[in-house]
């Protein structure tokens, strides 16, 4: 029986490991998709208090990252950073309106790729739990 407990006990702690792994990685997807930028925007334009900017946005971030962590393995997030770290992901980012042709080629190959094509299949849901987070998140940052 204790042995049973023990091994119970391994197992949570890999999981719970795991997840934290994909979180933290799914953080720097994030950074790099510029989804960051977004919530600093957010930020500024709603908080009351804007002392605490750093804080408040690593907080929602955090928690965007632990439902699309539920949702996207290891190979999902290597590609997804892969792409934004290219130069047409950086250029996506930084400065869609002047993509050139070639990187707009590489866009749209990443657009139909099997890892985003797996993304879409869940994207609503996905969506729709990042809004919930991100309702409650304004609502606390309004005051």
């Amino acid at each position: 029986m204790k042995k049973l407990l023990f091994l119970l006990a391994v197992l949570l702690m890999t999981q719970v490991n795991a997840q934290t792994k994909n979180k933290d990685r799914v953080v720097q997807l994030l950074e790099l998709n510029g989804r960051r930028e977004k919530y600093d925007a957010l930020f500024d334009s709603y908080a009351v208090n804007k002392n605490n900017k750093a804080t408040e946005v690593a907080k929602i971030m955090d928690k965007v990252a632990v439902v699309y962590a539920q949702y996207l393995s290891d190979n999902d997030i290597d590609a997804m950073m892969a792409y934004y770290n290219s130069a047409s992901g950086k250029k996506l980012v930084n400065d869609r309106a002047n993509m050139t042709e070639a990187e707009l080629k590489d866009f749209t190959a990443y657009m139909n790729s099997p890892v985003m094509n797996r993304f879409y299949s869940y994207k609503d849901e996905l969506k729709s739990k990042e809004g919930e987070l991100m309702r409650k998140w304004l609502t606390k940052i309004k005051g």
